[in-house]
């Protein structure tokens, strides 16, 4: 009797599961379906971002090949079109686009407005060095004043852009005359932890080579005597010959 109870419990178990998978199976479906389907998605998305990557590197590399060889109208081109393209490459692209501007055009101007494109990059070390090379490029035609400003958020990084940075505003003291500011900077820069050894050198050279002072090219002024001049310690001058005849 025992085994023909296990055997009706049996048979309604049965019942219940196939109850429970003709109710609830097409879930099971459909979140199979749906597992399948994302992986498959996710294998094929990487296989486009790579394809994307691939193009991307080798546009790159076409546009500096046409910079190396002096081919600046190709080369702006085709770095702009990375920088419109908005791709993670578009901050190196405007960089490389600036250089093709400056070197290839002569034009300072187009150079900067390139560096500006990486502001949507702020705070990137693409962004602090867009920032660094826009003022050195407008450096003759600002005061000290606003090139301090300017550059007050990439010396507060206290970074070795940081410390090109107050290179760059010594550089522009010693340029306005104020050579005890240019020579409190370049000492400072000697010895700054953050400064490369390429500038610690620069910034020695500088030192030795500002003025004591700011008049230290112009002549002294003749000193007055403090006693009475001694007329025979005067240049004998016409009428002094006449005097003695």
């Amino acid at each position: 009797m025992a085994d023909i109870f296990e055997e009706v419990e049996e048979e309604v178990r049965k019942d219940r599961l196939g109850d429970l998978w003709r109710r609830f199976g097409w879930i099971v479906w459909l979140a199979a379906i749906l597992i399948v389907g994302f992986v498959g998605f996710s294998e094929w998305r990487s296989g486009q971002v790579a394809a994307e990557r691939a193009a991307q590197s080798s546009a790159l590399d076409a546009a500096l090949q046409a910079l190396e060889e002096g081919d600046y109208a190709a080369a702006q081109a085709s770095f702009q079109d990375m920088v419109d393209a908005g791709t993670p490459l578009s901050p190196l692209a405007a960089h490389l686009l600036a250089e093709a501007r400056l070197v290839g055009g002569g034009d300072p101007e187009g150079a900067v407005a390139a560096l500006a494109l990486v502001a949507d990059a702020e705070g990137s070390p693409y962004a602090q060095l867009a920032l660094l090379k826009s003022v050195y490029l407008r450096a003759e035609t600002m005061d000290l004043a606003n090139m301090e400003t300017e550059l007050a958020p990439l010396i507060a990084t206290e970074t070795q852009l940081g410390a090109l940075a107050e290179e760059v505003l010594a550089a522009k003291a010693f340029a306005e005359g104020d050579f005890a500011r240019a020579r409190r900077d370049y000492n400072r820069l000697m010895i700054a932890a953050n400064a490369p050894a390429g500038l610690r050198q620069r910034a020695r050279i500088a030192v030795d080579a500002i003025p004591r002072t700011a008049s230290a090219d112009v002549a002294p002024e003749p000193v007055e005597p403090d006693g009475p001049v001694d007329d025979a310690a005067e240049p004998a001058g016409p009428e002094r010959v006449e005097e003695i005849q």
